[in-house]
């Protein structure tokens, strides 16, 4: 990859045949602005939406652009001063905004070309004040590198912001998260209801679902309500590639889990005679044990960081499943402080709500004659609540380092 830096510039070109409104709310939703500033991007005017970035990240923005039905163009970076490219003047238009292309509409709602428009209508964009200049709105409209921008390092700390944020998402629309969760239980156990090949359709149905989860996430976040609908959503969005990426990441794991079942029969624990008298694993060394420990996490975080990302990026960006798996584990690995806080956290909740159970279920049982089964009901809506916000901090750490703005 060269070193050249790139600006990505949109003229507010729509592709022939969209529907400008849709494409209009779906950029609304990629960068989290609101309407009135994405009807200024389709002014006509250059507006430069990523200034001085590398060609891959140019090449992705324009890919998002394109899937939401408009057109952007990847120009050189100029090599002078990097500040905001405003217009010659706001007493006229710039002559590069070049003319409409064949199979492209104006956002604008005038289909002519620039140079066929009328000299009165020229004449009120120049003077009128209050249009939109052709400038870097990234940097000037509070826009900062907004949209998918590539994996970043964040602070240690924002591993538990992940955690608040993806509670405030539950916190919007608590029902539908809840019911979701439960519709989701459900249908993964009917699955696996069918012998054999159930267990196996259930894990490979689990990113489809969970990218379903994560593009609910992600419209709730930018202003939509979330409800049931989404949970089915990846099986119409990407379905193929997440299924092939649930093939790839599950047979791997097979491999793996594999692999360590004969180290841990073979070389542990005597070999066939541990496999005929499971009880000689009693009798393994508490260093054995560790070591086997540590070999299994050696190879499950790695499988693990794999895992986080991948859904949400062949869902909300179209990656194919091996480079979102790429990305995926480095985006972790960049990012080793802050989920090691987003774990503890975790872990720290998981604590106190099992420590609470142990302590009041049996309690209360005693001492009211309450039933077992409406004791530990409070459990169930607890463990209800904790799981859509863990789903939803999937998507909180996915914004957090692959979104900036």
């Amino acid at each position: 990859m060269t070193s050249e830096r790139h600006n990505v510039v949109f003229r507010g070109r729509i592709f022939e045949g969209a529907d400008p409104q849709k494409v209009k709310e779906h950029i609304c939703s990629m960068f989290r602005i609101d309407m009135e500033k994405t009807e200024s991007l389709f002014s006509g005017k250059k507006i430069i939406i990523k200034k001085h970035a590398d060609e891959e990240t140019c090449r992705k923005m324009k890919l998002a652009f394109a899937k939401a039905g408009a057109d952007c163009e990847i120009e050189k970076a100029g090599t002078g001063d990097p500040k905001p490219a405003v217009s010659e003047g706001q007493g006229r238009m710039k002559t590069e905004d070049d003319p409409g292309k064949p199979g492209f509409q104006s956002g604008s709602g005038d289909l002519r070309p620039s140079e066929q428009a009328s000299d009165e209508q020229q004449a009120r964009m120049a003077t009128n004040p209050y249009s939109t200049p052709s400038a870097d709105l990234v940097s000037g409209a509070g826009m900062v590198d907004a949209g998918f921008t590539g994996p970043r390092k964040v602070p240690a700390g924002n591993g538990a912001g992940w955690i608040f944020a993806g509670f405030g998402l539950f916190r919007k629309n608590p029902i539908s998260w809840i019911f979701s969760t439960i519709v989701f239980f459900v249908v993964s156990g009917l699955i696996q209801v069918v012998p054999f090949l159930g267990a196996i359709a259930a894990n490979l149905l689990n990113p489809v679902f969970g990218a379903g989860f994560i593009m609910g996430a992600a419209e709730q976040d930018a202003g939509d309500d979330f409800s049931v609908r989404h949970l089915f959503a990846g099986f119409s969005n990407n379905f193929g590639r997440l299924i092939l990426f649930a093939l790839v990441f599950f047979f791997g794991a097979f491999l793996v889990m594999a692999l360590l079942a004969v180290v841990m029969f073979t070389v542990m624990a005597g070999g066939l005679a541990a496999m005929q008298n499971p009880a000689l694993f009693m009798n393994m060394s508490p260093v054995v044990m560790v070591l086997f420990f540590l070999i299994l996490t050696a190879f499950m975080v790695p499988m693990a960081m794999v895992y986080w990302f991948s859904p949400a990026l062949i869902a909300l960006n179209d990656l194919s499943f091996f480079d979102a798996m790429k990305m995926s584990l480095r985006a972790c690995l960049m990012n080793i402080l802050p989920f090691l806080v987003y774990g503890a956290v975790f872990l720290l909740i998981g604590v106190v709500v099992t420590g609470l159970a142990a302590v009041v279920i049996p309690v209360t049982v005693q001492a009211g004659k309450i039933p077992t089964v409406l004791a530990v009901i409070p459990l169930v809506v607890i463990g209800l609540a904790v799981t859509p916000v863990a789903i939803a901090s999937i998507y909180t750490s996915y914004r957090d380092i692959f979104q900036s703005g």
